[in-house]
């Protein structure tokens, strides 16, 4: 009988510690929820407003995000037929020519 006491004691220890770790768990999963649901929004306000583009190391975009289009008014074949370069004017160009292209560098 003794036995059965220890076992159900040590049962219902068990129950809590696991129920105890289970509301932690979930806890931190909820906070977790809100905080990316927070980044989620500032990312999404962030990329709503921003322009986005990638290009290859001949300077030939690759990708875009949508506001590259709105802003441009160029359709996405348009977009994927241009340079980086395009976008600038002949004084821009050189610089930028110089410090990405000749040098290696992406940095500006």
């Amino acid at each position: 009988m003794l036995e059965q006491s220890r076992i159900r004691l040590a049962n219902q220890t068990l129950n809590r510690t696991n129920s105890h770790q289970l509301k932690h768990q979930l806890q931190l999963k909820h906070e977790f929820s809100e905080h990316d649901t927070c980044i989620e929004l500032i990312w999404r306000h962030l990329l709503k407003n921003l322009v986005i583009f990638l290009y290859d190391e001949n300077g030939n975009i690759v990708r875009w995000n949508k506001n590259h289009q709105i802003l441009t008014g160029f359709s996405a074949d348009e977009i994927s037929h241009r340079k980086i370069l395009d976008w600038f004017d002949e004084e821009e160009k050189k610089y930028i020519d110089s410090k990405v292209f000749q040098n290696q560098s992406y940095f500006l």
